[in-house]
């Protein structure tokens, strides 16, 4: 396991460090755990040896700029705090690992200025994204990957602790996070949106080219080309997933499933 959880922490640290400097950048904050924090469970099943890998908190990018839905320009003055949190479940055999299960949330909100100079958020958007491997004869058919809109309400104490981490009070401003009633947003949060294998890791690599990337701005291209890189490592067997039993979606066979396969790139 050791290996295993020493490669993980490795490409921990170097996706932290990219994303950091892509925050920084863009004039905005990373607060995420670096790889001495990241929790590892190891366990048996059915013979199996399995190791669970979770956060001691949520990940935030906190003050990012909230851009134009039509052309990708930042509008001014107006600030996002965006949470992104996930697990990992991986298969241990000889010293290799395969992800038997993923899973991971994005949160979008904007910070609002209120009373007295008080600041809150109010949330604009959330997403889950799952991977799909029940019985494909006994469910109606589901994208491998995919995405739906939702706002899982027990995440949201969560958004509270990584807003509290000692190392950035002195630079976070929020006094309070709320969730108000966004029903009108979330009625079909039951379509699934077919998206690349998106755990945790590709999902902040996802988010900073959408937010923390600026249209023609080189240096940032060439570390969010270097994060995507870094992911598509084909040496990288962290990122192999198990095919579940009955499966055969072309979707598992790279590159499709690769989020660095998504992009153009200038």
């Amino acid at each position: 396991m050791s290996k295993i959880t020493n490669e993980f922490r490795r490409e921990w640290e170097d996706w932290r460090k990219l994303l950091g400097a892509l925050a920084e950048s863009s004039s905005s904050i990373l607060i995420c755990p670096d790889q001495w924090h990241i929790k590892f469970i190891e366990e048996e099943q059915d013979g199996v040896e399995v190791l669970k890998i979770s956060l001691p908190f949520p990940i935030c990018f906190y003050s990012v700029p909230e851009k134009q839905k039509n052309n990708g320009t930042h509008l001014s003055g107006k600030k996002m705090a965006i949470f992104i949190d996930g697990t990992f479940e991986l298969i241990i055999a000889n010293d290799s690992a395969q992800l038997r299960n993923i899973s991971s949330l994005a949160a979008f909100y904007r910070i609002r200025s209120g009373e007295g100079g008080n600041k809150s958020l109010e949330l604009a958007d959330a997403y889950h994204f799952d991977f799909f491997k029940e019985d494909v004869k006994k469910s109606s058919p589901h994208p491998i990957f995919h995405a739906q809109r939702s706002i899982r309400l027990t995440a949201t104490g969560g958004f509270k602790e990584t807003l509290a981490q000692k190392t950035v009070t002195s630079k976070v401003d929020i006094t309070e996070v709320t969730v108000e009633d966004k029903g009108e947003l979330f009625d079909l949060g039951s379509f699934r949106i077919p998206t690349p294998q998106m755990d945790l890791l590709n999902l902040g690599a996802a988010i900073a080219g959408n937010q923390l990337v600026g249209s023609g701005n080189s240096a940032q291209w060439n570390h969010f080309n270097k994060l995507l890189s870094n992911l598509h490592d084909p040496h990288n067997d962290l990122h192999s997933i198990q095919i579940p039993n009955g499966h055969n979606a072309k979707i598992f066979t790279p590159p499709r499933k690769h989020l660095a396969d998504w992009y153009s790139f200038p």
